[in-house]
């Protein structure tokens, strides 16, 4: 989506009050671009996949099975429920979200 429509609609709000806004803060990213970026930046190739995966479900706009059948080896549910583990373990372990934020970063995401 365009500045202008959030602009029209988000700018006298404060952001964190619209649930939905992180989703128009970008224009949708490819999953190959945001796991380009994830690798640029992650060297371990279990956590490249995790990290992939969850970045890709945030900010890709892509159904859960475009996600699934891109990565292989997991179900549209194991899509999901990564996402959800690394919503919780990113709020706990702050090296993990500090990570992530850099790869948002990369992304031009704004968190």
């Amino acid at each position: 989506m365009s500045d202008g429509l959030r602009s029209n609609f988000v700018n006298n709000k404060d952001a964190r009050e619209i649930p939905e806004v992180k989703y128009i803060k970008i224009p949708s990213s490819s999953i190959e671009e945001i796991q380009g970026k994830v690798n640029q930046q992650i060297t371990d190739e279990k956590k490249r996949r995790k990290i992939g995966i969850y970045l890709v479900r945030k900010y890709s706009g892509k159904k859960l099975n475009e996600i699934a059948e891109y990565y292989g080896r997991i179900s549209d549910a194991g899509v999901s429920r990564l996402y959800l583990r690394m919503e919780n373990e990113r709020k706990q372990n702050r090296r993990l979200d500090e990570l992530i934020s850099v790869v948002e970063k990369m992304l031009n995401v704004e968190t």
